[in-house]
């Protein structure tokens, strides 16, 4: 058990602790707190980067993400989703990588469930992050509607944003993963 602040026990000191306030908001500062080593440090499978165009053709709660980027920031929902139909994961990853029929209608159907963050950084504003639908497009750029340039502080000048997809966990398989650990973790005590 540790308090907010340093423990003043010489054993405790000894043994390097901390208290909570330093190891939440850092001990050097802000940039060496837990939560940014720990959460924003850490890599993300689901993040693609990209340069934006504008286009008209995209309405203002989509972005067109180009198809390539679509099969990598998708691809563990694919699988998933093909497992559940029945397919062994690594059949499931094998109809990923060849792009076959059932894989791209698992990869519509993860679009439809699961929008994508763009983020354009500097993120200095609430609205630097807008959640938006995706729309399959051709080609190598992510493409925006031109009338969300102004929340973004967007422009089209090779600058790269950044689409993140959200992950939805359901409560259902949490509370059994959490159940499981929990009852592993106890039976090693």
């Amino acid at each position: 058990m540790v308090g907010l602040y340093d423990p003043q026990d010489v054993k405790l000191k000894a043994k390097n602790v901390k208290g909570l306030l330093k190891w939440a908001l850092g001990s050097k500062g802000p940039k060496y707190s837990s939560y940014i080593q720990k959460v924003l440090g850490s890599t993300v499978d689901t993040v693609g980067r990209g340069v934006i165009i504008p286009s008209t053709k995209i309405k203002l709660n989509e972005v067109g993400l180009p198809v390539e980027m679509a099969w990598t920031l998708y691809s563990p929902f694919v699988v998933r989703k093909l497992v559940q139909q029945g397919y062994s994961p690594v059949d499931a990853m094998e109809q990923v990588k060849e792009r076959r029929p059932v894989a791209a209608e698992a990869l519509s159907e993860a679009i439809q469930e699961r929008p994508v963050v763009l983020n354009r950084a500097p993120s200095l504003h609430k609205l630097s992050l807008v959640g938006l639908n995706v729309k399959l497009t051709s080609g190598h750029a992510i493409k925006v509607n031109p009338s969300i340039d102004p929340p973004l502080a967007a422009d089209h000048d090779g600058d790269s944003v950044l689409n993140m997809t959200r992950i939805v966990i359901d409560s259902e398989d949490y509370k059994a993963v959490f159940e499981d650990s929990t009852k592993k973790s106890l039976d090693k005590i």
